[in-house]
């Protein structure tokens, strides 16, 4: 299991539901622009300020610099800010999203950089089964996901296209070189 390390920089994203999954993920980012999802809250029937306070003695340890949040759900946003968790909207670009997660769970010369603990058994077990729905000749119908479990997805995507809008990508800094304006990351890498 990974253990949260206190070390490196901490972010989450939160995919609001009721009678649906409220989703809660907390996600750490190495020098090497690897993520590691290293805690997972799940809850249903429970409102907003209910599931923040469920989260919170075991986030309010964790110094999480940013949430992003379901841009749909304005709420979460302000429960969540009021509870200490700085949070802003997410990008819901949902295939750009969906590219970004999978850019992450690529395995490349260095092995993967999307890393999950196995703690966080309803991420790991929504993820095993996103799909796109298929159309009456059997192919993929490559639109949008089906959307039935799918608040784990939802809730990775919303993180890593909010670090990715912050920061720009960690390895970008170090392969290209490029200077651009400071990002929360590059307060501890640089």
């Amino acid at each position: 299991p990974m253990i949260y390390d206190v070390n490196l920089p901490t972010f989450a994203g939160c995919d609001y539901g009721f009678t649906n999954p409220f989703d809660f993920l907390v996600m750490q980012v190495d020098a090497d622009d690897n993520v590691r999802v290293v805690y997972e809250y799940r809850a249903t029937q429970r409102s907003v300020e209910e599931n923040v306070a469920a989260l919170k003695p075991k986030v309010s340890q964790m110094h999480i610099r940013r949430c992003w949040y379901d841009p749909s759900s304005p709420e979460t946003g302000k429960v969540l800010n009021q509870n200490g968790i700085p949070a802003m909207p997410a990008e819901n670009a949902l295939g750009d999203g969906i590219e970004e997660v999978r850019r992450k769970l690529k395995i490349r010369d260095t092995g993967a950089s999307l890393f999950i603990d196995p703690s966080c058994e309803d991420l790991i077990r929504e993820l095993r089964s996103y799909r796109y729905p298929q159309t009456r000749d059997g192919q993929p119908q490559k639109d949008n996901p089906a959307k039935i479990n799918d608040h784990g997805p939802d809730t990775l995507r919303y993180m890593l296209m909010g670090l990715k809008r912050q920061s720009m990508g960690i390895s970008e800094i170090r392969t290209t070189g490029v200077k651009r304006e400071t990002s929360i990351l590059d307060e501890i890498y640089t």
